[in-house]
C-alpha cells in the first residue's frame, strides 16, 4: 500500500445501485477512530459510464476502490494484478493503487476464516502445511461453489486446517474421513446458498465437535434460509451471525487499503447502526 504524504488518500465505493451500502459510513468512522486522514465516498455509476469511471479513478490518483455489482466481474481487465483469491472467486471486490499499477482482490475467504476463529478459537499456524500432522488439523466442512472453497483453501494455506469440500448437489456424497473423538470432529460447517435435502440428511448423520458452528455465506433473506438454520440447530451447531462475516470482510478491506488494522467492534457496531436506519 502506497499513498501520498501530501494529498488526502481517497477511496471510492461504486456500483449500480449503491443505495443502502454502508461502506462510506463504516470506513469513515474506522478511519477517524484510527487517526487516519482518509476520505471514503460513494458514486452511482451506470453501465454506460463504467469504463470512464475506472479511468477516472486511475487518472485522479485515488488510493483505492470498493466495487459493487454489477461490476465485480468486469473490473479485472482494468487492473494490473489480481490476487489468487480474487481469481479463484472470479470477481474483484476491492482494488488499491500500488504506485504505477493497480492490485485487485476479494477478501471473502480471509473473512470467512477470521469469522470462524472468533467462534471456535484460533487455528494453529504451521511453517509448512505438509508437515502438519493430520490428526492435529481442525476439520471444516464446506458446502459451496468450488470458487468459495478454493478461496477459503488459499486463505488457510499456512494454518492447521483440513477443508472438506462438498458440491451443493442432491447427488453429492460426503467424503469419507475418520471420525473418532476430538480433535478429529469437524469444527465448522460453511454453507453457500441452500443445502439440498439429500445432502442435509448426510450432514445430520455426522458427529460434530461440541463447539462446532454453522456459517451461512449468502445474500438470501433469513426467511429463505430458515430451514437450513433449523437443521443446523438440530445438529447441535452454534449459529454464526451473518453480521459477523460482513464486519470481518469490511475490516479486511480497510486493512487492504490503509495497511492499518481497524477497531473491529466499531466496524460491527457501525454496520449494525447503518442497517437499523
Amino acid at each position: 500500500m502506497t499513498s501520498s504524504k501530501v494529498l488526502q488518500p481517497l477511496v471510492c465505493c461504486f456500483g449500480d445501485p449503491v443505495a443502502g451500502n454502508p461502506t462510506q459510513f463504516v470506513m469513515s468512522r474506522a478511519a477517524a477512530d484510527a487517526g487516519l486522514d482518509w476520505r471514503f465516498f460513494t458514486a452511482h455509476v451506470q453501465s454506460r459510464d463504467f469504463d470512464a469511471a475506472i479511468r477516472g479513478i486511475r487518472a485522479l490518483g485515488l488510493q483505492g476502490f470498493c466495487v459493487l455489482e454489477p461490476y465485480q466481474h468486469e473490473v479485472g481487465p482494468f487492473l494490473d494484478t489480481i490476487t489468487e483469491c480474487g481469481l479463484a472467486l472470479g470477481r474483484v471486490t476491492v482494488g488499491r493503487s500500488e504506485g504505477n499499477s493497480w492490485l485487485g482482490d476479494n477478501l471473502l475467504g480471509q473473512a470467512v476464516l477470521l469469522t470462524l476463529e472468533r467462534t471456535v478459537g484460533r487455528f494453529d499456524q504451521g511453517d509448512n502445511r505438509e508437515e502438519i500432522a493430520l490428526d492435529t488439523k481442525k476439520r471444516i466442512v464446506c458446502v459451496s461453489t468450488s470458487a468459495l472453497a478454493k478461496a477459503v483453501e488459499l486463505s488457510c494455506r499456512e494454518l492447521s486446517i483440513e477443508l472438506l469440500y462438498i458440491e451443493p448437489s442432491a447427488e453429492s456424497e460426503i467424503p469419507k474421513f475418520e471420525q473418532n473423538e476430538e480433535p478429529n470432529l469437524p469444527v465448522a460447517l460453511i454453507v453457500e446458498g441452500r443445502i439440498p435435502r439429500g445432502l442435509l440428511k448426510q450432514l445430520a448423520s455426522l458427529k460434530w465437535d461440541p463447539q462446532a458452528c454453522f456459517l451461512q455465506v449468502s445474500s438470501r433473506s433469513d426467511q429463505e434460509l430458515a430451514d437450513d438454520v433449523d437443521a443446523a440447530r438440530q445438529m447441535g451447531l452454534r449459529l454464526v451471525d451473518r453480521l459477523e462475516l460482513a464486519a470481518q470482510e469490511a475490516a479486511c478491506n480497510f486493512q487492504f487499503w490503509t495497511g492499518v488494522s481497524p477497531n473491529f467492534e466499531l466496524i460491527r457496531e457501525s454496520i449494525e447502526e447503518y442497517q437499523a436506519y
